[in-house]
C-alpha cells in the first residue's frame, strides 16, 4: 500500500513537471493583470532595471540610475536640511521626462530662491507615470521623514489615463514577508496557467480580450482624486507643512494650443492652486514651451515659467518672505 502511494506521488509530481516543461517549451506566459504595471513603457523600464517593483507603490525610481540619488529621487544627494526645504511630488511632468535635471522646474525654482539669497532647497520627488494615489503613498511612507516646509503637488494627467482591468485602488498589494514565496510561485508556468483560467472564468473578465489589453476605466476616479488630496492635505496640516496644488495642462501640438485637464478632477478648497492652463493660455508661440509632439511635458523654457509662477504663489501666500517676484524665464 505504501509503495503504491509512493508511486502515485511520483507519478503526480512527474505529470506536474512534464506540464511545467511543456508550457515553457511552447512559450506560455501570463502575468496576472491585477499586478500589471499600467503603462507598457513603465513595465519595460522595470524589466530593464530603470524602475524597481514595489508592493505598495507598484514601482519606484531605481536608486543610483542616471541622475537618481540613493533615495530614489531625481537630483543630487539629500544632505543636511537647509533653512527652507521644498518638496515637489508628481508624475513625469514634475520628474522632467525628456529633459535634463537642470531644466526641470524644481531645480529652476531652487535657483530662483538662491537669487533671492534664501537658504532653500527644492527636492524633485516626481516619478514617471505616477498617479495621485502613488504620490500620496510615497509621501506618507518615504517622504514625510524628510520634514519639508512646503510641498508642491502636481497630479492629474496620469490619474485620468486608462488602466488595464483594475484601477489603482483595486490593485492588491502583497505582504512583504510573503514576497519570496509569491514571486517564486508567480514564475511557475503552471501557476500562470491556473491564474489565467481563473481570471478568464470570472464573470467580470470573461469578455475581456487579454491580447489587446482593453482600457476600461480611469486609473483614479474623480472622487478618489479628491480623496487622495484631502488625505495629503490632512497629513500636511498635521505636520505644519504648507501645501500648493499644481493643476497640469494638456498641449495640442498640431494646433499649438493648450487645454485644461478634466473639470471633475478637483483639489480640496482652502489651499493655493496654480492652474497651468490659465498660465499658458496667455502665452504666444506655445510650441516654444513644450517638447515637440508631446501632450503635456514642457521643455526648459516651459519649466522656467512654472518655476516663476510657483515662486509667486509661495511669496503671495507668505510661505517665505521676500521681495515681489518678476517673471524670469530661465
Amino acid at each position: 500500500m505504501r509503495k503504491f502511494a509512493v508511486l502515485l506521488s511520483l507519478s503526480f509530481l512527474g505529470t506536474i513537471l512534464l506540464f511545467e516543461v511543456t508550457l515553457r517549451i511552447i512559450g506560455f506566459d501570463f502575468e496576472l493583470p491585477r499586478y500589471m504595471v499600467f503603462a507598457k513603457e513603465t513595465l519595460d523600464a522595470i524589466k530593464s532595471g530603470g524602475y524597481l517593483r514595489d508592493d505598495s507603490l507598484f514601482w519606484k525610481n531605481a536608486p543610483l540610475k542616471g541622475d537618481i540619488n540613493s533615495s530614489g529621487l531625481r537630483g543630487p544627494q539629500i544632505e543636511v536640511k537647509r533653512n527652507i526645504r521644498i518638496l515637489c511630488i508628481g508624475d513625469s511632468c514634475t520628474f522632467g521626462a525628456g529633459i535634463l535635471y537642470e531644466d526641470t522646474y524644481p531645480h529652476k525654482l531652487e535657483l530662483l530662491l538662491k537669487d533671492l539669497k534664501l537658504d532653500a532647497e527644492v527636492i524633485n520627488a516626481g516619478v514617471p507615470n505616477y498617479s495621485s494615489l502613488q504620490g500620496l503613498r510615497l509621501f506618507e511612507r518615504d517622504l514625510l521623514k524628510l520634514k519639508p516646509d512646503i510641498v508642491i503637488a502636481e497630479f492629474g494627467v496620469i490619474d485620468q489615463g486608462y488602466c488595464y482591468f483594475y484601477s489603482d485602488s483595486e490593485q492588491k498589494t502583497r505582504d512583504t514577508l510573503n514576497n519570496f514565496f509569491i514571486s517564486a510561485l508567480n514564475k511557475s508556468k503552471i501557476s500562470q496557467f491556473v491564474y489565467k483560467k481563473i481570471f478568464i472564468s470570472s464573470g467580470k473578465n470573461r469578455n475581456l480580450d487579454l491580447g489587446s489589453y482593453p482600457m476600461i476605466k480611469p486609473r483614479v476616479s474623480a472622487p478618489e482624486f479628491y480623496s487622495n488630496f484631502k488625505r495629503l492635505a490632512a497629513i500636511s496640516d498635521r505636520n505644519y507643512i504648507k501645501l500648493i496644488f499644481v493643476k497640469p495642462v494638456l498641449f495640442d501640438f498640431n494646433k499649438g494650443s493648450v487645454n485644461p485637464t478634466g473639470e471633475d478632477y478637483i483639489f480640496p478648497e482652502g489651499y493655493p492652486i496654480l492652474d497651468l492652463y490659465e498660465i499658458f493660455k496667455k502665452q504666444k508661440d506655445l510650441k516654444d514651451f513644450f517638447l515637440e509632439r508631446d501632450f503635456c511635458h514642457m521643455n526648459s523654457r516651459g519649466n522656467g515659467v512654472v518655476a516663476n509662477e510657483i515662486l509667486k504663489v509661495v511669496i503671495k501666500e507668505k510661505f517665505i518672505h521676500s521681495r515681489p517676484v518678476e517673471s524670469r524665464v530661465r
